[in-house]
């Protein structure tokens, strides 16, 4: 039990360690075209937002797969 908690502990600090090299790296600002919109945002934030829509596509693809209520057929 006490070994599950450690590496949990070492996974986040790894986590955050590499969150923190890419916010690092990544903190300059760009241009972000999209459409007739024109914005200058950092980098960093570009990746975050990307990031958070492909995750929230892939869990409505999930529901969309396997929705509530339906039982599998055996």
């Amino acid at each position: 039990m006490k070994n599950t908690f450690w590496l949990k502990v070492v996974s986040y600090i790894i986590f955050s360690i590499l969150l923190l090299v890419l916010i690092l790296q990544n903190a300059q600002t760009v241009e972000f075209k999209f459409l007739i919109f024109s914005l200058e945002v950092p980098l960093v934030f570009l990746i975050l937002v990307s990031s958070i829509i492909g995750f929230l596509l892939g869990i409505l693809t999930i529901f969309f797969i396997y929705p509530r209520g339906e039982k599998q057929k055996q």
